[in-house]
């Protein structure tokens, strides 16, 4: 259940989550190859062993040393093959031969495969959707309070963003089964790769616990769903045992804005801060009871650092009691719940700080105190508005080699939603990180929509051709054609800042993104639907390098820059063209605009990396008409600094 707390007062609301269906309805157009990124990650994740079970009684194991051994399996193919003991080549379908094996720690001595995307290759044979489940034999857990499914799994999916991956129990022979969803700490999202392994543990206490006789199932499609007909779940080291731990409490996330309802900001224009008068900073935290316990008189401090890590800001929820999953009045008991606390603090200055959130019942003593306390950092910005955490940048966005046109690119974009709590903001242009194999002289448009992309009008846009220079450099900074007033989300007003490219092409146009992060559903891509049209797909686990610039358009002597010292015009008046002096403490990519009094952009140009000190170019203004232009430099992509030109004939 999701927990709704302020300072004053505790309401529980009970949620469900419903994951974005996507609007394919030709499996085969939705399917694609693993992009060289994922194959990169998934062949250098970390792997985790799972839980010390050694002072813990132990109902099932098994590591597939022989085979399926004592489980049983079916599924939906007329020999019952899509499940298998994984040999050398598994995954070995169409769209998952290029993937390494599942990395468990006992891999060596086999594991086993759902591969759906091996039973559907060829795709030019067409595919079917499929079901399939792994079954333990009957257990005994009359004498367990507390009941844990432990296993290492890798794992992905298509074609539909809800996960198929399901754990199950029956105590009644196989007639009545308890669903709990078996996709671990993976956030749900059709093509993408989980982590190899990802190990995962699910409390089974309130279906299994007490129970004579209990089995237990791993799912694939059991609901029978359409859509689902690749790629592949890969299982080992299954381990069913009690709960060694009576008092363990977990912090799993935290936010700086409720992801249920909204969007989160990894980094946030300073205007576009929530007021204390309004509430402050609304804090998400999200944890779970590890403990076989009821963990009675808990609460959630919340402190507030800055840079130096003085804290700034604090708030602590009303007292509640968090169930243990035995105890829950719900089966399958929610794997973890939020509670959201509006801390009453606003930033004073723009900056970074830490959100810093401990969870402790009074009552008990945490067994396990180190997971019950966890930092989320975020930004506040002179103009930048972004999901994505600059720092970790780890995969690259690729468009989907045509069908149709061998040796080009379909069409493809990258963006992200974001709305305003306050009035008076304008949106100026974006800021992008490209890919590394993106291709200089690809085209595309820096683009604002009013709402979903996918149905709504085009706020402000601009075209461009990719400079090389701009690949694999940072964020670069890219105007519309003219600056947005941005409308507040209290009036029902969300926009969709982002690239996009509508052209089949033979230069590719990539972004670079931060994996497993878009737990808000705040992230599009541009891709082919079924019907062979191209639309915005919803429901990503990532967070493209794409963010909204908000410019004050301030002038440059009003303002205290670290990497900017002096910016000057020489002549101003000019007639035919003027030199733009200005200085750098440090080495910066360095592009200008300029605009004319309403705030038309005229010109925009990326100019590339300076060195520190003096610099300066040659601005052409003989095209122009006579009159006051607003000329800005852009330091790092990531900041406008202004002063007014005029222009005399």
């Amino acid at each position: 259940m999701k927990k709704l707390f302020t300072l004053c007062g505790a309401i529980g609301l009970a949620f469900s989550a419903t994951a974005q269906i996507t609007p394919t309805t030709d499996i085969k157009a939705a399917l694609k190859a693993p992009s060289n990124a994922e194959m990169e990650r998934s062949a250098h994740s970390t792997a985790t062993a799972p839980s010390n079970t050694a002072d813990r009684v132990v109902v099932y194991s098994q590591n597939f040393s022989t085979g399926f051994g004592d489980m049983t399996h079916q599924d939906s193919s007329p020999a019952g093959t899509i499940w298998m003991v994984a040999n050398a080549s598994s995954p070995a379908g169409e769209f998952s031969s290029t993937l390494p094996a599942l990395a468990s720690p006992t891999a060596a001595n086999g594991w086993v495969i759902f591969d759906c995307d091996l039973y559907n290759t060829p795709v030019s044979n067409g595919v079917e959707d499929v079901t399939g489940s792994l079954s333990t034999p009957t257990m005994d857990c009359s004498a367990l309070t507390s009941v844990i499914v432990e296993w290492s799994q890798y794992f992905r999916y298509c074609c539909f963003s809800a996960s198929p991956l399901t754990l199950e129990v029956s105590t009644d022979g196989g007639t009545n089964w308890t669903v709990f969803p078996a996709n671990g700490n993976f956030t749900p999202s059709a093509n993408s790769l989980s982590a190899n392994p990802l190990n995962t543990r699910v409390d089974i206490s309130c279906a299994a616990a007490g129970q004579s006789s209990v089995l237990v199932r791993w799912g694939y499609n059991t609901a029978a769903a359409t859509g689902y007909s690749h790629y592949f779940w890969g299982i080992d080291d299954i381990q069913i045992h009690d709960n060694g731990s009576t008092n363990d409490l977990e912090i799993l996330q935290v936010t700086n804005g409720d992801v249920l309802n909204i969007w989160e900001y990894r980094v946030t224009p300073f205007e576009q801060r929530i007021f204390a008068a309004d509430g402050g900073l609304n804090v998400g935290v999200i944890y779970r009871n590890n403990g076989s316990a009821d963990q009675t008189n808990t609460s959630i401090n919340i402190d507030i650092l800055d840079a130096s890590g003085a804290v700034v800001g604090n708030a602590v929820s009303n007292p509640f009691t968090m169930e243990s999953f035995g105890h829950t009045p719900e089966c399958p008991s929610f794997l973890s719940d939020t509670l959201y606390i509006q801390t009453g603090w606003e930033p004073s200055v723009i900056g970074t700080y830490t959100v810093r959130a401990s969870i402790l019942s009074l009552d008990a003593t945490d067994e396990t105190p180190a997971n019950n306390t966890m930092d989320h950092i975020i930004v506040y910005s002179t103009d930048e508005y972004g999901h994505e955490d600059e720092a970790a940048l780890d995969i690259e966005l690729t468009p989907r080699a045509s069908d149709t046109s061998p040796g080009e690119f379909d069409p493809t974009g990258y963006g992200a939603f974001y709305t305003c709590p306050n009035a008076g903001s304008l949106a100026y242009g974006l800021t992008v990180v490209f890919g590394p194999t993106s291709d200089g002289g690809a085209d595309f448009t820096a683009i604002l929509f009013e709402g979903s992309p996918n149905n709504a009008a085009v706020l402000a846009s601009q075209d461009y051709v990719l400079n090389a220079g701009w690949i694999d450099n940072g964020y670069q900074y890219f105007p519309f054609d003219a600056p947005y007033a941005l409308d507040t989300q209290a009036n029902g007003l969300s926009y969709f800042c982002g690239v996009l490219n509508e052209s089949t092409s033979a230069l590719q146009l990539t972004c670079a993104a931060e994996s497993n992060s878009d737990s808000d559903n705040s992230t599009s891509v541009y891709e082919k639907a079924g019907d062979g049209t191209f639309v915005w797909f919803g429901s990503q686990s990532f967070s493209p390098a794409v963010r909204m610039i908000l410019s004050e358009r301030v002038a440059v002597d009003e303002i205290n820059s670290d990497n900017l010292t002096f910016f000057q015009f020489a002549p101003n008046p000019a007639v035919s063209s003027t030199r733009v002096n200005f200085e750098l403490t440090s080495a910066a990519n360095v592009a200008y605009e300029v605009r004319d009094i309403t705030g038309k952009l005229i010109e925009f140009k990326n100019l590339g990396k300076y060195t520190p000190g003096r610099n300066n170019f040659e601005l052409n203004v003989a095209g122009l008409n006579a009159g006051n232009y607003e000329v800005s430099l852009v330091i790092g992509g990531a900041r406008m600094f202004t002063k007014t030109l005029s222009v005399k004939k």
